[in-house]
């Protein structure tokens, strides 16, 4: 059973005031849009992580290239 909590025992409990109505003249509750708001800035972020990673492994696949090719020039110079 669910009991509704008056400002007293919602104080006492730490759930602080229900907020007021619009209707009744005060602000109206919080809205749940800006939980949107905060995922797609996450998933921009995330995503912009990834393309850093996606670079930062592109390069240093690019510098493995360059260190193999390097290793097999200084194998044939040393063999020669």
């Amino acid at each position: 059973m669910t009991q509704v909590l008056g400002q007293h025992s919602r104080w006492v409990k730490g759930a602080g005031l229900m907020p007021r109505l619009k209707a009744d003249g005060g602000q109206g509750a919080v809205s749940t849009g800006g939980v949107s708001t905060i995922q797609c800035q996450r998933a921009e972020t995330i995503a912009t992580l990834q393309r850093q990673l996606d670079e930062q492994d592109a390069e240093h696949k690019l510098q493995l290239v360059k260190t193999q090719r390097q290793l097999v020039d200084t194998q044939r110079q040393t063999q020669e």
